[in-house]
C-alpha cells in the first residue's frame, strides 16, 4: 500500500520556519518511503519554495545525495503553492534521508528562511519523527 507524506512548512512572523511531517493516510509516522509513495509540500507563506541540497562529494550519513524524485533534481527550485504531488523514485528512510532547503525568492534569488533556536534549517525526506 502506498503512503502519502506531506511536508508542512510553517513560517512565523520573523521569517523563521519549521517543517512538520504529516501522514496523510492516517495515524502513525512515516519512517520509510518506497518507490511509488507520494510527497506533497504546503506552507502558510504563499511565496515558500523548496530545493533539495546539491552536495559536493558524498555527504555524511544519514544524509543521502540527491532527491527522491525524478522530476525535482537537487538545486531545482519548487514553488510550494503550485501544489505538485511528487512520486518517490528512490527509497529513503529516517536513517538514510534526503535534505531540502526552505526559503523564498528575494530579488529572484532563493533565500533560505531562518530556523527556530536549536533546530536545523530546512527539512528531511522522509523527515524526523516529531
Amino acid at each position: 500500500m502506498s503512503q502519502h507524506l506531506e511536508h508542512e512548512i510553517i513560517v512565523d512572523e520573523n521569517g523563521k520556519a519549521v517543517v512538520k511531517n504529516n501522514n496523510k493516510d492516517g495515524p502513525g509516522k512515516i519512517t520509510k518511503l518506497n518507490p511509488g509513495d507520494t510527497v506533497t509540500f504546503k506552507s502558510n507563506a504563499a511565496d515558500t519554495e523548496i530545493r533539495y541540497k546539491e552536495h559536493q562529494g558524498t555527504p555524511d550519513p544519514p544524509v543521502k545525495k540527491g532527491s527522491p524524485f525524478a522530476n525535482l533534481p537537487p538545486g531545482r527550485r519548487h514553488k510550494v503553492s503550485d501544489g505538485t504531488t511528487f512520486t518517490v523514485q528512490t527509497e529513503c528512510t529516517l536513517e538514510d534521508h534526503f535534505v531540502f532547503d526552505c526559503g523564498h525568492p528575494v530579488g529572484g534569488i532563493f533565500s533560505e528562511w531562518g530556523s527556530l533556536t536549536g533546530r536545523p534549517r530546512g527539512g528531511n525526506t522522509p523527515g524526523p519523527e516529531e
